[in-house]
């Protein structure tokens, strides 16, 4: 099994707190959002990482490959990531993608070490990780069968409070089998693109498999495992609050 982060894009929301280095270079709590993330692969048995990079990719790169040990590091060049979005970036590694089950996530996140191995451990073989969803939470929401499988993907701006306590906000952290990235998504997602373009976003293309009914996805829910998706400096303030209080 593989490691899949998107980090090409710029983190215009953090404002001046990234400077002149890409998002996953931020700190918590003393440790960058990567070097967290290696440790949970490492800990997952995870040796492999394909990484796409962008913006300060220069910079990230060399840390990466003077710094970091224990975790061999593929990269994929993003060179218009100021002009599109992160399903770009997964289209740019397809070829990786579907070569080798595959753990997906974004640079932008901090959660237990622990979590990555109970993923990699969970008997199902396409996984979407989710938490229940709470009105200050943006971005994509799910809904989830009473068998624990992903029935809808709900786009923000189609959230309806009334219907807040079925939600499950995703987390952006997948674990996709190599057949379904090569039969399903794949496919799936270079059609999206030609028909939408490149500035859309990879769960989009879930989207449209789910509506398709070629979807099965099973829910790993978050309970006990803490996480927190880092946009703004209000969110870094708060995921550092979280995190130094479990540490």
């Amino acid at each position: 099994m593989q490691a899949l982060m998107l980090a090409a894009g710029m983190g215009c929301r953090m404002g001046d707190c990234t400077g002149a280095l890409a998002k996953c270079m931020i700190r918590i709590n003393g440790q960058t959002l990567l070097e967290r993330t290696v440790e949970a692969l490492k800990l997952a048995g995870i040796s492999k990482m394909v990484i796409v990079v962008g913006w300060h990719s220069t910079q990230l790169v060399k840390t990466i490959q003077s710094a970091m040990n224990g975790i061999e590091f593929e990269f994929v060049y993003n060179s218009d990531y100021a002009t599109t979005n992160n399903i770009y970036s997964l289209y740019l590694t397809r070829e990786q993608l579907g070569r080798d089950d595959t753990i997906l996530l974004e640079s932008d996140l901090v959660f237990d070490r622990e979590l990555l191995r109970t993923v990699v451990q969970c008997p199902a073989q396409d996984i979407a990780v989710v938490s229940k969803y709470k009105p200050w939470m943006d971005g994509t929401v799910v809904t989830i069968t009473e068998d624990g499988k992903i029935s809808a993907w709900i786009e923000k701006q189609e959230i309806e409070r009334q219907h807040a306590d079925l939600y499950y906000k995703t987390v952006n952290i997948y674990k996709f089998s190599r057949r379904f990235s090569q039969q399903s998504y794949i496919p799936c997602m270079e059609e999206y693109i030609r028909a939408h373009g490149k500035s859309q976003y990879y769960e989009m293309v879930l989207q449209e498999l789910a509506k398709a009914g070629q979807l099965r996805l099973s829910a790993f829910i978050l309970d006990a495992l803490k996480w927190y998706e880092i946009d703004t400096k209000e969110d870094l303030a708060r995921a550092t609050s979280i995190f130094q209080s479990m540490e």
